[in-house]
């Protein structure tokens, strides 16, 4: 007992922190002044190292969330780029289709432009003769004065019958 009122050690270690470890001796001639001296640094200095080392458990804590948040945006950057490479591929063959399109209405386009033009040209054909072998049977009919012309006529008008009913 006697020795330790003359010599006091103190031990102070943190847990799992690797700090250090605070030994203080002190002697008996300056033991009041100097034990609460040295008392009030070693709680300040433990107090300070308390402090840096919460502050140092919240800095880590925070660098690996930024961290994890990092790896998230660079996956989703990844998935971003593939999907922006698919859609590409799919507007650049969205656009091949468009164009083929487009030219297939172009061909078709013509193709009935020049079929209604033929009929067109064929219809006027058609009436130019019809109103030929009409005005053949008026004058037919009118030049005609006996039943020999009439039947004349009459085989003349079933003739044009049969021309314009095979045409038609």
């Amino acid at each position: 007992m006697q020795q330790e009122s003359l010599q006091s050690n103190l031990f102070i270690t943190t847990p799992k922190s690797q700090v250090g470890m605070l030994c203080t001796t002190s002697t008996v001639e300056h033991a009041g002044d100097e034990e609460s001296r040295e008392q009030l640094i070693k709680t300040h200095y433990m107090v300070r190292v308390g402090e840096l080392t919460t502050q140092l458990q919240i800095s880590d804590s925070k660098a690996v969330h930024f961290h994890s948040e990092c790896r998230a945006l660079a996956k989703r950057l990844t998935i971003a780029e593939k999907s922006r490479e698919t859609l590409s591929e799919e507007v650049k063959v969205a656009n091949q289709n468009i164009t083929r399109l487009q030219d297939e209405l172009t061909t078709t386009k013509r193709s009935y432009e020049d079929q209604l033009s033929m009929m067109s040209d064929h219809l006027c054909s058609m009436n130019e003769t019809l109103s030929k072998q009409r005005e053949e049977i008026d004058t037919l009919k009118l030049g005609s004065k006996g039943n020999a012309k009439k039947n004349k006529v009459n085989f003349v008008c079933d003739s044009v019958r049969e021309v314009l009913g095979s045409g038609g």
